[in-house]
């Protein structure tokens, strides 16, 4: 059981690591590719996961700066690539707009957010296990990664 100084200290450092890596991300991922960044993303964000298996310290804290890092990229990425893509296909010249697209996101991902709270507490009711949510958001990763790979042409 970890003392409640070192569980703060792991709460502290994925939002002391979001708030440092919020300063450079946008520019790596447009000097390397929102494509890659997302990609970047689902790697960091399982390895993240997978850290809470571990009852290493140094790789509890290693785990939450990767989660520090996946939230900005969560909040960053994926969000200039839509617009980008928006840009570039000329959707403005149709009806949708982009305010509809954010919109529909936040109402969609909201959604998500409610969905996995209850699967979540599924499996851990069906594993005996508070960490078997994790791994599955590994395998929820990897298929998210799989498809940006297969289906994201652009960068």
């Amino acid at each position: 059981m970890l003392s409640e100084a070192i569980v703060a200290s792991l709460f502290t450092t994925g939002f002391v690591s979001a708030g440092i890596t919020a300063s450079f991300v946008g520019s790596l991922a447009d000097r390397h590719g929102r494509r890659l960044a997302c990609l970047v993303f689902c790697a960091a964000y399982s390895l993240s996961c997978l850290s809470v298996v571990s009852d290493v310290v140094p790789v509890l804290f290693i785990g939450r700066a990767l989660g520090g890092l996946s939230t900005t990229l969560l909040y960053s990425v994926f969000e200039t690539w839509m617009i980008a893509e928006y840009q570039s296909r000329r959707l403005g010249e149709s009806d949708l707009t982009l305010g509809y697209m954010f919109s529909q996101s936040v109402t969609y991902s909201g959604i998500v957010a409610i969905v996995a709270g209850f699967v979540g507490e599924a499996v851990v009711s069906w594993s005996g296990t508070k960490t078997a949510p994790f791994l599955l958001a590994v395998v929820c990763l990897t298929c998210a990664a799989g498809a940006i790979r297969q289906n994201w042409v652009s960068q």
